[in-house]
């Protein structure tokens, strides 16, 4: 039983003639690398469209409560959006995969039908962030 079959060589030796195995198999290291970039890619944006939201309209808004200006500053910048770290878009994809799975079960889909939503769900998030 620990000698590999001729079927067992066929499927594996066609395994590693797919896209599967050529474009969707990562170490933990590239993983992480590629979550990195992603979630730079997109922090990188949100602070880009910050700044032009800023120049276009600065940080006075109206207080509805008593008609003052407020400059968005008081708080010695608490206001200020800082973008999602890697590691707080893998919980959030954690979050959603679960999500996924729950609903397969209230709709009794089969597991091969969640199990595909998981994976292009990573997949997706793979090259994008949820910043996007």
């Amino acid at each position: 039983s620990g000698v590999m079959s001729d079927d067992n060589f066929l499927t594996i030796a066609s395994f590693e003639k797919t896209t599967q195995d050529r474009f969707w198999l990562f170490t933990k290291e590239q993983l992480a690398e590629k979550r990195k970039k992603a979630n730079k890619t997109a922090a990188d944006a949100v602070v880009r469209n910050l700044n032009n939201d800023m120049l276009v309209s600065p940080a006075k808004k109206q207080k509805p409560d008593d008609g003052g200006m407020e400059t968005g500053d008081a708080g010695g910048g608490a206001g200020q959006a800082e973008p999602v770290k890697p590691a707080e878009e893998l919980v959030m994809l954690e979050y959603y995969q679960n999500v996924l799975v729950s609903q397969g079960k209230k709709l009794k889909f089969p597991d091969s039908i969640e199990a595909t939503a998981i994976v292009f769900l990573k997949r997706f998030y793979l090259s994008n962030s949820i910043m996007d």
